[in-house]
């Protein structure tokens, strides 16, 4: 049997390795003098787990205190060294921290615009981080943004589970009524807002997609393209029938 150092390896016990790169055991006398973790150690050993290896290896560390051999080796010989352990074990969770802050609100408010349910919005959005964390190199900045990647892969996990929703498209928070007024003025406003939202999640899946990408999230043509999973011109045909099919359901309230 052929295996590609991509293919990722199924253990007896613990999670699956993402792939087949294996960072060895170095040694880089990092740690402080007793052996505790230290911060340089740390940033070091979770840079390479962001650098996508499958396996991190700490260096090589003592088991007993008489078995030090260096001043600045990790230890794993008693209770002092478990904080430190711990905070390294979760370095890849935490190294994931600022991109999810930077990335979840939009992917999330794409999510739920497509599928009109918050739950299953949340879900795709936390599936679709945990797939970066456990398979980084599923992410090529070569072929677009780390957002569209992500937008990309809860569109996926959307359409496996896709049935037409039974609950409101959004919620207070994401309709938002801009601007102050009377309240009869602000009723209006928001009685609007509601028709647009009804039309949207009225439109057939690919062309509410193609109207959510480019008019509400504002993004480019390529990118919007690329997260669809279509051609440049398929998607801007998409979007043509989009809005005017919007246009027509808007229109027809207005005269109702």
């Amino acid at each position: 049997m052929t295996f590609s150092l991509s293919d990722p390896v199924s253990l007896p016990h613990g999670p699956d390795l993402p792939n087949r790169f294996a960072l060895a055991p170095l040694t880089n006398v990092q740690s402080h003098a007793d052996g505790t973790l230290s911060d340089d150690e740390y940033e070091w050993l979770v840079a390479r787990g962001r650098g996508g290896f499958g396996l991190t290896m700490t260096c090589a560390a003592f088991v007993s205190a008489a078995g030090q051999a260096w001043s600045g080796q990790l230890g794993i010989s008693e209770d002092a060294h478990l904080p430190g352990l711990r905070r390294l074990a979760e370095g890849d969770a935490q190294a994931l921290a600022p991109l999810y802050q930077r990335e979840s609100p939009a992917v999330y408010r794409y999510a739920l615009a497509l599928c009109g349910n918050a739950a299953w919005a949340a879900d795709a959005v936390q599936e679709a981080f945990l797939q970066l964390m456990q398979r980084p190199q599923g992410f090529d900045p070569a072929r677009g943004s780390l957002g569209a990647y992500l937008a990309g892969t809860v569109r996926h996990r959307l359409l496996a589970q896709w049935r037409e929703p039974a609950a409101d498209l959004s919620s207070e928070d994401d309709r938002p009524v801009e601007g102050d007024g009377s309240p009869e003025t602000l009723l209006v406003r928001r009685q609007h807002a509601d028709a647009v939202w009804d039309a949207i999640r009225a439109l057939p899946w690919p062309f509410r997609e193609a109207l959510i990408l480019v008019d509400l999230q504002d993004r480019p043509y390529a990118e919007a393209a690329q997260i669809a999973g279509v051609e440049l011109n398929t998607l801007r045909t998409r979007l043509h029938r989009a809005r005017q099919r919007l246009a027509r359901s808007l229109g027809a309230g207005e005269k109702a």
